[in-house]
């Protein structure tokens, strides 16, 4: 059975460009395949990730960071986040339940925590260390899929709260603002001393960052996008108004 082709891009980093970039060209090789090929290609995914891992710490100051430069050092994570969409969207469902996933990245983040005090005493803790991207791109994939799926299936979610829902919304013009906020408050305040008062200032630097945030998405964002939608919808429509009006056969 067909399934739809619309998979949205996603991942973070000052290279973001570059991967809506990359976006229609994977999109075009993901199309092509069904639920199975999806699923390969996303093991395929992790599997490159790792021996690129392996490959780095076997191999100390081979410079292989070095030659890699930063974009293509997270195309595994964004190809590997773009496979599931593919693979569920074409009716892959895994009776994954995200409490075990919550739970799991609970205790690997704990794991990971104690295992950087033992790197000196301990050859895994310090392998465990090494590897921490790689474990963190497993369990973080592992419940987006699960919650994924569960909305798929109309289960409740607390994450579907109309709060959460906004905020959602408003992530992308949070990313690209908080650092600014940040950075206008330590220009304004200066630096702080370290304390357990810092608290109230996280609290208000997150309070203003959202409501930047907002500013951004419902003035400027939202607007553009109503405008760009516009276009493209008066654009298509007239295509599709020539190619009906053309003569059959020509």
């Amino acid at each position: 059975p067909s399934c739809s082709a619309a998979i949205r891009p996603h991942g973070r980093s000052p290279a973001k460009p570059f991967f809506y970039a990359l976006h229609p060209a994977l999109n075009r090789l993901l199309v092509r395949v069904g639920k199975r090929g999806a699923l390969i290609a996303a093991a395929t995914t992790i599997l490159i990730a790792v021996v690129f891992r392996v490959a780095i710490v076997t191999l100390p100051g081979s410079g292989l960071e070095e030659l890699v430069p930063l974009p293509l050092t997270r195309v595994t994570e964004f190809a590997l986040g773009m496979c599931l969409a593919r693979a569920l969207r074409c009716g892959w469902r895994p009776r994954l339940r995200p409490v075990v996933c919550y739970i799991s990245g609970a205790l690997a983040i704990g794991g990971l925590v104690v295992a950087g005090r033992l790197t000196d005493r301990l050859a895994i803790a310090s392998l465990a260390v090494d590897f921490t991207n790689e474990i963190m791109i497993v369990l973080c994939t592992g419940l987006i899929v699960a919650v994924a799926t569960r909305d798929v299936r109309g289960g409740r979610s607390i994450l579907r709260a109309r709060l959460l829902v906004v905020l959602g919304e408003l992530s992308y013009s949070f990313y690209l603002v908080h650092a600014t906020v940040i950075y206008a408050v330590l220009r304004i305040v200066g630096k702080q001393a370290i304390g357990w008062s810092n608290l109230a200032w996280y609290a208000a630097i997150l309070v203003l960052s959202v409501g930047v945030a907002a500013a951004l998405h419902y003035f400027v964002e939202k607007p553009l996008e109503q405008i760009i939608r516009t276009w493209w919808n008066r654009r298509t429509g007239r295509r599709a108004a020539s190619l009906a009006a053309e003569p059959a056969g020509s």
